[in-house]
């Protein structure tokens, strides 16, 4: 597996099953019908990251289906595929991503776990607070906008720090 694939694989690593298993040999059919868009999007890039004389990618691709963490993951492993497995990019003379890129935010999120909570954990504090909350209306509240935006993102799971959680219960309290 080349460094850039092995960088994707890494965060998306529903990856890993289809390039290792025996459906690596119909990955296209695979992605239609079990990867969400963004997996979809990793699994064409890798695939011409491993085949790059048989196989295209239209960076296009990369403008319509990703932001944020995943189109600087996707930046990110360009480089890398260009800097170190094709070597047709010097060393470190050019990187599309920032200093703060996914292995800093994953180690970091590693390190501080017990600082935040995912969705599960977030409506169990709003019950502890008394209010009475389940997954669905949870889900709901997210998507009118009427929960804080997660401090982070990983993997398509969201994550808020147990402050912001509980300051959102006392808010609802009324006691901030």
């Amino acid at each position: 597996m080349k460094h850039s694939t092995t960088e994707i694989v890494k965060l998306v690593p529903v990856l890993s099953d289809i390039l290792n298993g025996s459906e690596a040999s119909e990955p296209e059919v695979i992605a239609l019908n079990s990867l969400n868009q963004t997996e979809r999007t990793f699994l064409k890039l890798v695939i011409f990251f491993e085949s790059p004389n048989e196989n295209d990618f239209n960076v296009r691709e990369l403008f319509e289906t990703l932001s944020g963490e995943w189109l600087s993951l996707a930046l990110k492993s360009l480089n890398t595929f260009f800097e170190k497995d094709t070597f047709l990019l010097p060393k470190e003379t050019h990187s599309f991503t920032t200093q703060c890129d996914e292995t800093s935010i994953i180690t970091h999120f590693k390190e501080y776990s017990h600082y935040y909570l995912n969705q599960k954990q977030f409506v169990d504090l709003l019950n502890e607070y008394g209010l009475n909350y389940t997954e669905a209306k949870f889900s709901v509240y997210i998507k009118r906008g009427k929960v804080p935006e997660s401090d982070i993102e990983l993997s398509g799971s969201r994550y808020w720090l147990k402050t912001t959680c509980e300051n959102h219960a006392k808010e609802l309290k009324g006691g901030i």
